[in-house]
């Protein structure tokens, strides 16, 4: 008669278990902090692009002036060289169009705008499709 086997450790099987059980968590783990940390980076990358698109706009070099004013889009001039640009909202993107054919985009993610004189300044709302908001008067005057 054999003498009974004592178990006093784990087996093979439930080593294996054990570690893809510790291998999902890891990865359910590592992956829901992806998702945290792109929220984060969109609010952030949409607060940048904000800037950059009123630093562009507002530059000396453009020397903009405002000519016409709609609540979802503007009409800009360049006195020096006598040259029209439009600002206006097309499918959740905020672009820019010149006198020919062709836009750049230069915001994306636009849920709404609205654009208004305010002492003769152009004062800008913003709203982004993740609820941000952004309020500005700018330095751009009525021609």
């Amino acid at each position: 008669m054999k003498p009974p086997l004592s178990r006093n450790g784990f087996t093979i099987i439930e080593s294996i278990i054990g570690l893809l059980i510790l291998s999902l968590l890891a990865i359910l783990i590592n992956t829901s902090f992806f998702y945290i940390n792109d929220d984060d980076r969109h609010q952030k990358s949409e607060t940048v692009n904000y800037h950059v698109f009123l630093s562009t706009i507002e530059s000396k070099k453009l020397n903009l002036k405002v000519v016409r004013l709609g609540d979802n889009n503007i009409t800009l001039t360049n006195p020096l060289i006598n040259k029209e640009y439009r600002i206006q909202v097309y499918k959740n993107m905020l672009r820019l169009s010149g006198n020919k054919n062709g836009h750049v985009p230069i915001l994306e993610h636009v849920e709404s705008t609205k654009f208004s004189i305010h002492k003769n300044h152009l004062f800008i709302k913003i709203m982004f499709t993740n609820q941000q908001k952004f309020e500005s008067e700018t330095s751009i005057e009525k021609n």
